[in-house]
């Protein structure tokens, strides 16, 4: 017997959260890298970042290696799930916009319906472009990301650092990265959980990750999270 295949709901409160979910614990091994030198983390010199002579292998490291490379393939996940992709100049597209269109069976966010049936929006590269910079902090380090151009870098390190053998080093692991993350995690929320006044299916987005960090470092993390989103929020304006 044929299967129905899943339904615009179980995306909403499974698969996209579960996703959101990966993506802040990429957010997690990132910081976990960062601070592993300091009394601020619990992983210590166990983290999986690569030295002058390789990495590094320990139960504790492959796990968070892991962790850091489904992050990567979970961003480019999110950002098509948008309706963004990246041509094959470095910039970041409308999907629609590309020869190549979508499998039948993919998800997009048109697929989901408001409470008067419309679809939700795609997002178009000008929206990504209007945010322009995000100006975060974490412990004291500040750090710039031009947010379309992060976008973009990040989905080519999807395909290139974690889906691909490449001889080039492309590091995926910096504060740039994470806050990149952040603004991801918020735009999700904001075009789609805001939309729908659905906010209350994230209520545990983080709590198994976020659990390894350091009450220090977790409360960096928590602020961090907020500004981002409100960034976003700003941004973005929100038709109900």
């Amino acid at each position: 017997m044929a299967t129905t295949g899943y339904e615009p709901e179980d995306f909403l409160k499974e698969h996209i959260p579960y996703r959101l979910e990966l993506l802040d614990t990429y957010c997690t091994a990132i910081l976990l890298g960062i601070y592993s030198g300091q009394s601020s983390s619990r992983i210590a010199s166990e983290f999986i970042l690569p030295t002058e002579y390789g990495f590094k292998l320990t139960p504790t490291t492959q796990i968070f290696n892991i962790a850091l490379e489904t992050g990567l393939i979970t961003f480019r996940l999110l950002i098509e799930f948008l309706g963004l992709t990246v041509d094959v100049s470095g910039e970041l597209k409308a999907i629609e916009a590309k020869v190549v269109k979508r499998r039948m069976d993919d998800f997009p966010i048109s697929k989901i319906q408001d409470v008067n049936g419309e679809s939700l929006a795609a997002v178009n590269p000008d929206t990504i472009a209007d945010l322009k910079v995000f100006e975060g902090t974490f412990l004291g380090s500040g750090v710039t990301v031009d947010v379309k151009t992060k976008f973009a870098e990040m989905y080519v390190q999807a395909n290139k650092a974690a889906a691909h053998l490449v001889q080039r080093e492309r590091p995926y692991h910096g504060l740039d990265n994470y806050l990149a993350c952040l603004v991801l995690r918020s735009l999700v929320e904001v075009v789609v959980y805001d939309r729908l006044n659905e906010r209350k299916l994230l209520k545990n987005l983080g709590v198994w990750s976020n659990t390894l960090l350091h009450p220090s470092v977790l409360e960096e993390h928590d602020r961090a999270v907020s500004e981002a989103y409100k960034f976003v929020r700003r941004k973005i304006a929100i038709q109900h």
